[in-house]
């Protein structure tokens, strides 16, 4: 490790490459302050190391990340030619969704290297985040041409883009040509969302019914397809009964067990919920979401609440950092009148996550505590942010706040 490197090393006398190995090793060893201090001594002996750069760049990385891009951008000020640092710039600044700041870094790779198919084409997907989409087109057509290997990839960001434009003819024939993949189920998905938009919704579920009877391989998928269809739809009986006629070709099939307990909610049907639910927790027994939605439905629609808090435990148990599970934990609380501890849990919840619906839990439970200006700020900084959301509006004026 580190420790043994730096010690058989230290009578050597000190140079770039041992600097740069004992920078590597500590990086690998999780010292960043280390790695970050070798990573300068390197520096000192050799300013245009590539390598002791990027190594510097990824100990700052654990230290200070804004750090970081800033000390490669300098780097590149120095040494505009050191294509390597640039193209960890421009991997730190995508993560960071600072795309405007990603162009000039790309457009300055693609002179460098103007046969490049890949870096026309991660221009084009930075220059489709911005909304520059005619020029997100041309580079995407430019990478084709130039042999861009992931064709799946970039049929699918044609159809993203005259889907933006409003071409919908057009982005429906380039997510149509999206082979089977990696990318196929989402080309399915947008191209069903024009087939709504344009024919409206019985040529859809007919095109989804076809396509699944045509593919066994994403059968299950095409099902739950024409299932959104119907509930975006509002036809809640249809939404249920094509998941249900999905589970009898694939009767323990866990997305369509979920799926259609779901449905069966919506509809009130609670012992088919319960029942789907259970059957999908003797299939997976670490399925969280399973043991959460059971949990959560017994919670608020029944009074079986020492029940919904066993499975509620087992979800937090599975995923203990999951907003939504901590919120039904709450929920549970608040119906067993802990107050209280229902206000930590759903205040925790809300830190992790600003979901509507966990703000109209956690003013629920600070106006049952008697905080009822708290309960109210939090509702309607809520609404501020998601003004249409029917539970919050229910909330609200369910406490004569309409």
């Amino acid at each position: 490790g580190y420790r043994f490197l730096a010690e058989v090393t230290r009578e050597i006398p000190n140079s770039y490459s041992k600097a740069l190995l004992l920078g590597q090793s500590a990086w690998r060893a999780g010292r960043a302050l280390e790695a970050r201090v070798h990573a300068d001594e390197a520096l000192d002996y050799q300013p245009r190391s590539e390598d002791a750069a990027l190594l510097k760049a990824s100990a700052l990385r654990q230290i200070d990340g804004e750090r970081s891009i800033e000390f490669l951008a300098e780097f590149l000020t120095s040494h505009p030619n050191a294509n390597s640092v640039r193209t960890s710039v421009i991997g730190d600044l995508i993560r960071e969704e600072r795309y405007s700041d990603a162009i000039p870094h790309l457009q300055h790779l693609s002179r460098e290297d103007a046969s490049n198919a890949n870096i026309r084409f991660t221009l084009a997907l930075v220059l489709f985040e911005v909304g520059e989409f005619e020029e997100s087109k041309a580079r995407v057509h430019r990478a084709l041409s130039l042999g861009y290997e992931d064709r799946s990839s970039a049929y699918f960001q044609l159809g993203l883009i005259d889907e933006k434009l409003d071409a919908l003819s057009a982005a429906a024939n380039w997510f149509s040509s999206v082979p089977k993949g990696s990318r196929f189920i989402e080309a399915q998905t947008h191209l069903a969302k024009i087939k709504l938009a344009t024919e409206g919704l019985e040529p859809t579920i007919a095109y989804l019914n076809q396509r699944a009877n045509e593919t066994p391989e994403y059968h299950v998928v095409f099902v739950e397809l024409q299932g959104m269809m119907y509930r975006e739809a509002g036809r809640l009986d249809d939404y249920f009964a094509v998941l249900d006629e999905g589970l009898e070709v694939a009767p323990d099939e866990p997305s369509l067990l979920y799926s259609s307990a779901m449905a069966a909610e919506q509809l009130g049907r609670l012992d088919i919920l319960e029942i789907r639910l259970r059957r999908l927790i003797e299939l997976q027994p670490d399925n969280a979401q399973a043991y959460n939605a059971l949990g959560y439905t017994l919670a608020d629609k029944t009074d079986r609440f020492d029940e919904a808090k066993t499975l509620l435990v087992r979800a937090l148990e599975l995923s203990p950092d999951d907003p939504v599970f901590i919120d039904s934990m709450g929920w549970i609380e608040f119906k067993l009148k802990d107050y209280d501890k229902s206000i930590t849990l759903l205040q925790r919840a809300y830190d992790l996550e600003r979901h509507p619906e966990i703000a109209a839990h956690l003013g629920e439970a600070l106006w049952a505590r008697g905080r009822e200006v708290e309960a109210k700020s939090v509702w309607t900084s809520a609404l501020d942010q998601f003004p249409d959301n029917d539970v919050l509006l229910e909330t609200l004026e369910r406490h004569g706040m309409d």
